[in-house]
């Protein structure tokens, strides 16, 4: 059977990260690796990751000094040695995600905001840009995924084939390894999401949106040169 990682990178999520990890270690099978990556937290997210790793003999923790989505995420994704990697938030763990990237034989999976069946009890505002989002990207980067952004897997021989060209701009990372992997010709499997908001969005999405673009059209450029 495949060995299997969960890779979160996390902000400030003092609240919520002790049951986040309580609930992916109840998991079956349980991940053989729980990496979390630290990122820039100014509350007391690290010490409680310190205190629980006697809990979980599974946890991993890395920390990033300044907060970087990007970063993060490309950290935890290279520190992490299963055949199989899931990553998700905090704020969004799917068991039922889980199982089914474990069965199925692509080399990612994506549960999509966006894909008909989904279910997204987000903000009116959260959703319109993930929809926005999502059509500017697959103009842009001329890919066919419904979401980059949210639950997803990587087959180990995925990460180690596209992440090093890579960039690690704060909000597009994951879109960028998606894009990457597809325009080789990854198998890519899709599932509608189920989306709860646990939390308002950490950064606000009127300020993350010119960002976002600007970063879109970054990595259409760095594509072309491939």
């Amino acid at each position: 059977m495949r060995t299997i990682a969960v890779v979160i990178p996390v902000m400030n999520e003092e609240e919520i990260i002790a049951s986040a990890l309580e609930q992916i270690n109840s998991f079956k099978p349980q991940p053989d690796e729980v990496i979390i990556v630290n990122n820039g937290s100014t509350d007391k997210t690290y010490q409680i990751l310190n205190d629980l790793k006697s809990a979980y003999n599974n946890l991993k923790v890395h920390t990033l000094a300044f907060p970087s989505i990007g970063k993060a995420q490309k950290l935890g994704l290279k520190n992490a040695k299963s055949d199989l990697v899931v990553m998700f938030d905090a704020d969004y763990i799917d068991e039922d995600f889980y199982g089914r990237a474990i069965k199925s034989k692509a080399d990612v999976c994506v549960s999509s905001k966006r894909e008909l069946g989904a279910e997204d009890s987000r903000s009116p505002v959260r959703r319109l840009s993930t929809f926005l989002f999502t059509k500017l990207s697959k103009i842009i980067l001329n890919i066919s995924i419904s979401d980059t952004h949210g639950v997803k897997s990587f087959t180990k021989e995925t990460i180690e084939k596209y992440i090093d060209n890579c960039g690690d701009a704060s909000h597009v990372f994951d879109t960028e390894l998606i894009a990457r992997a597809e325009h080789g010709g990854a198998k890519i499997d899709v599932w509608p999401a189920k989306v709860k908001e646990v939390r308002p969005p950490r950064i606000s999405i009127f300020k993350r949106a010119p960002i976002a673009i600007y970063e879109l059209m970054r990595l259409r450029m760095r594509l072309n040169k491939r």
